[in-house]
């Protein structure tokens, strides 16, 4: 006869094999979602990143990227559902704070909520790149709504961004995906010495419309210029 001591060791065992089995399949449809997302596919996106958060509810990474997608897919109320319950499980995270803020900005909510996300994303890391680097996407994307105490608070953001290699590299990115480079240079383009940039980019994407042959690199830059979301 087993005794409940066995019992129990036998139940927490199942418990322990039940959450390792979720978490795995949680894992994998997210990285379904983020592969998905990477190429344009935001139908497929969406729905597995549905399924990562539907199958472990504490998949805040899971939910936050759906919160983006329906962001990305005009639903800005769907995003900010995602965004707050995020935030009530991990309040000490500071990426998703900034997140949250990002989540306002693409709302038109620029108020006393936005002014405390970004703040709080800040006191928590101050020295953080993936911060710095929301923080810097939402002053060049959203300049014109922000309050001139809004820009000069950001404004440090960006150019830490430009400094940063690898967050650089994003940020312009989403520059050129916008199409949206020249606006950007003439704001920014002489104090962050980036005025040449919008002639390179202005090349590489004449380049991706000539129909000429383009070598490997070349060629996955041109897809992702015209596959992914700005």
């Amino acid at each position: 006869m087993v005794g409940p001591g066995r019992w129990l060791t036998i139940g927490l065992a199942l418990l322990l094999l039940v959450g390792g089995l979720l978490k795995l399949v949680s894992s994998l449809y997210y990285e379904v979602a983020h592969h998905s997302r990477w190429l344009g596919d935001l139908r497929r996106a969406s729905v597995a990143a549905e399924v990562a958060a539907t199958v472990l509810p504490g998949a805040d990474a899971a939910r936050a990227l759906g919160g983006r997608l329906a962001s990305i897919q005009g639903d800005s109320k769907g995003l900010l559902e995602a965004y707050r319950p995020v935030l009530r499980h991990a309040p000490a995270d500071a990426y998703r704070w900034v997140e949250l803020a990002r989540s306002l900005a693409v709302t038109d909510d620029f108020g006393p909520e936005f002014d405390r996300a970004a703040e709080r994303a800040h006191q928590l890391a101050p020295w953080s790149p993936a911060v710095h680097s929301v923080l810097a996407d939402i002053l060049w994307r959203y300049s014109g709504r922000l309050s001139e105490t809004q820009r000069q608070w950001l404004y440090p953001s960006l150019r830490y961004t430009i400094h940063n290699q690898a967050e650089r590299h994003r940020l312009l990115d989403s520059v050129a995906r916008s199409r949206r480079q020249h606006a950007f240079c003439a704001e920014y383009g002489y104090a962050l010495k980036r005025r040449n940039w919008c002639d390179t980019i202005d090349a590489e994407l004449a380049r991706c419309a000539s129909g000429r042959k383009l070598n490997r690199h070349q060629l996955r830059w041109c897809q992702r210029m015209q596959a992914l979301p700005p």
